[in-house]
């Protein structure tokens, strides 16, 4: 994604290699850029391999057809300003809202136009995750922890989230 720009990109592969280069895919339809901030960030494959993307400055969902950049909104039933980092297991999507220390879990309908929460996870240990990861049934999210006054020797953890 590109977070600034309301684009895509697409790496060709071939026989699990680079077959050239990145190709740009503006994205288009529904698609709502809001300029100066970051709008496209995480990016997963949904079942039908549609790409579902999540507009940290609007906080909507959106399936996004992966060659045409066409994107539908998905009508979510809570508000995802602040999304980050996603994953997509099935028709499931958890959806990391960094800045407010919480996942969201929606479930998606089969066609992608919906997605209804499930549950919402938060934990002691969130210090402004910015995306996450699934093994097994268990959640996984990496703390960015932005705003600290050093960066460069602050530790940074990756947190067992708690009821996934």
């Amino acid at each position: 994604t590109d977070s600034f720009n309301a684009t895509l990109y697409r790496l060709p592969i071939k026989a699990g290699k680079s077959a050239g280069p990145a190709v740009a895919v503006p994205l288009t339809g529904d698609w709502v850029q809001v300029p100066g901030t970051f709008n496209a960030n995480g990016i997963a494959s949904a079942p039908g391999g549609e790409l579902v993307v999540i507009n940290t400055a609007t906080g909507v969902l959106y399936a996004v057809d992966p060659e045409t950049g066409e994107a539908a909104a998905i009508a979510a039933d809570t508000p995802l300003t602040s999304g980050d980092g996603i994953l997509v297991r099935g028709l499931e999507v958890a959806v990391v809202r960094n800045f407010v220390n919480e996942v969201v879990v929606l479930q998606l309908s089969p066609d992608l136009s919906s997605a209804t929460t499930s549950d919402v996870l938060t934990d002691p240990d969130f210090d402004v995750p910015t995306t996450l990861a699934g093994f097994g049934g268990t959640l996984y999210a990496v703390n960015a922890r932005f705003g600290l006054a050093d960066p460069a020797t602050a530790e940074y953890d990756i947190v067992r989230v708690d009821g996934s």
